[in-house]
This record gives C-alpha cells, structure tokens and sequence, in this order.
C-alpha cells in the first residue's frame, strides 16, 4: 500500500500550489460588479517591490491607490488589500474599498471588496506581458 501512495505523493509535492506561485507585476484588466448588478471595466497597475505591493486601481476613470504604509499582501493564493478613497460611477462620495481575491488555477483573481456597507465583486486577469519585479 505504501508503495502506490508514493507516486501520488511525489507528484502533489511537485505541483505548486496558488499559495507559492507568484503574482506578477503589470496592468491586471477585468471587471468591478457594484451592489446594483452594473458592471465596470477595471484596471490594476499592480507593482511587486522588495517592500511590499504598489497598487492603483482605476475604475471609469477614477483612480484610487493602495497606501504605501498599509501595502496589499500576497499569501497563499490570496491578494488582499484596501484602497485610498474610491468614487464608483454614479456615487457622490468616495469611500475606501478592501478586498479579498482568490487566485483560480487559471491565474485570474477574483473575489469580494468591500465598500462601505456595499458588496462588489471584482474579477482581475493577470496581464499578458507580466514580470516579476517592480519598475
């Protein structure tokens, strides 16, 4: 028996999980689906720095940044993070947002962000031209 389990263990210990793979510098595309159902092309500079994440989201032309002193993390196949203030289309004020993403085997994040009180759903998909280092 322990014989046949040996193969299957080598190969799970080859495989990388989402947890170790890494997230890769560049502009991330997708969408933001606000708490009305309406949904919002996004673009995310993502920058991988020796001292964390640099981050700007822009959303219909707005942009709001993840803070230098409250950088987004990346562990486990998860990227979280809160940015400066935010005004969606069609809002009066901005708020912060913070969100949790869930790296899927297909590289693409995805997940829910926080506004306030409001839900959102934001999908990212990694850039094509990626590098692994910041600018």
């Amino acid at each position: 028996m322990t014989l046949r389990l040996l193969p299957l263990l080598v190969l799970v210990a080859l495989v990388p999980s989402a947890g170790a793979q890494m997230l890769p510098s560049g502009v991330w595309t997708g969408t933001l689906t606000d708490a009305d159902g309406d949904t919002h092309a996004v673009e995310t500079d993502i920058q991988r720095c020796a001292d964390g994440f640099k981050m700007a989201l822009d959303v219909g032309g707005r942009t709001a940044e993840v803070p230098e002193d409250a950088p987004a993390t990346w562990e486990r196949g998860r990227l979280r993070f809160t940015t400066s203030r935010l005004r969606l289309p069609g809002t009066f004020l901005p708020r912060a947002m913070t969100c949790d993403l869930a790296s899927g085997d297909d590289g693409v994040l995805s997940g829910t962000c926080a506004i306030g009180s409001d839900r959102v759903r934001l999908r990212l998909s990694p850039p094509s031209d990626g590098t692994f280092g910041c600018d």
